[in-house]
């Protein structure tokens, strides 16, 4: 795994989680995240075009949850950007670049669940 993938997600999170409810809780919560956060990512992106910043909102809060779940901090943190500037009236400037970030974010994310998930099989 790719050194940038290794700061995407806290390995740590994950043993957790299949301690706490073995390899069917971190294998499913993986597939869920791995299913779901490309839907995500899309429809922050589609929503940024329109100019809907609660559809930006929203998107980035689902994600922000899952990531967190996780063990996505990065993700999570810039998620929690996105929500917290998109409640504010000016925001044209900050909120491209943030959802530009959680893409790439995103991204390194599901290739290091990807690999990590590999590990259960």
């Amino acid at each position: 795994m790719a050194e940038a993938e290794h700061a995407a997600i806290d390995r740590a999170v994950i043993e957790r989680l299949d301690r706490l409810g073995g390899k069917k809780l971190a294998t499913g919560m993986i597939d869920i995240f791995l299913q779901h956060a490309p839907t995500r990512i899309e429809a922050a992106t589609v929503a940024l075009a329109a100019s809907d910043l609660d559809e930006v909102r929203r998107a980035a809060h689902s994600l922000k949850s899952s990531a967190g779940n996780l063990g996505a901090a990065t993700l999570q943190g810039i998620c929690e950007n996105i929500e917290r500037i998109a409640h504010g009236e000016d925001t044209n400037n900050e909120i491209p670049a943030l959802v530009d970030r959680m893409i790439v974010e995103c991204d390194a994310a599901c290739r290091g669940l990807a690999e990590m998930r590999k590990n259960y099989e």
